[in-house]
């Protein structure tokens, strides 16, 4: 099963509900394709209970990208999927893609699932 690491915006403590939600309803359609789901924005319930950092979390991030098979960028300002966006660049893979790294998507505002769905099926993920 392929790994999809969902990025996008956090923003601030008081946006959380929002951000969290847009996150876990790309997360949800991503799953219902078939993919595992690597969601950063999950973070904020561990967040509360064993607050750390922002650096911590982002290195908690790229390590778990480093062992995704595709990257899906929410639109909004972000400078920390900015740098995850960088990360996936650099990446090297070795699976099923041949060696080459991460595909990525930046999904467009308004967006839905069957932009999701058709950039795997471009990307060779989906069939």
């Amino acid at each position: 099963m392929k790994l999809v690491f969902v990025s996008g915006p956090l923003g601030t403590e008081d946006r959380w509900p929002e951000t969290v939600r847009e996150a876990c309803r790309l997360a949800n359609v991503v799953a219902d394709l078939g993919f595992a789901v690597y969601l950063p924005h999950a973070h904020v319930e561990w967040h509360r209970h064993f607050p750390a950092d922002y650096e911590t979390w982002i290195e908690r991030d790229f390590d778990a990208l480093r062992c995704c098979d595709v990257l899906v960028r929410l639109p909004g300002v972000s400078p920390g999927a900015d740098r995850e966006w960088e990360v996936a660049a650099e990446v090297k893979t070795v699976g099923s893609f041949g060696t080459l790294s991460i595909p990525r998507i930046q999904l467009a505002c308004g967006w839905d699932g069957y932009e999701v769905a058709k950039f795997f099926m471009k990307e060779g993920v989906l069939p």
